[in-house]
């Protein structure tokens, strides 16, 4: 098998407090309240050479996506 080939993807649930800061003032003027937010993304990695790189980030999961990835142990 050929290097340029190996993918794998990883898939990553988590909560996560995101805002934004204005650099003049430094007051947040989005999410003042600071509340969470649930995610869940898919991080899909290719082997490019002898190094691994990020290909795509999808916010977009699916069930479909999660049971079309397949799971090897070499």
């Amino acid at each position: 098998m050929e290097k340029n080939s190996d993918t794998f993807t990883v898939y990553i649930k988590g909560r996560l407090v995101d805002y934004t800061i204005s650099d003049k003032t430094q007051q947040i003027y989005v999410n003042k309240s600071k509340s969470q937010k649930a995610f869940i993304d898919l991080y899909y990695f290719i082997r490019q050479e002898n190094s691994w790189h990020l290909d795509k980030i999808d916010n977009n999961v699916t069930l479909g996506k999660i049971f079309k990835a397949k799971e090897i142990v070499d």
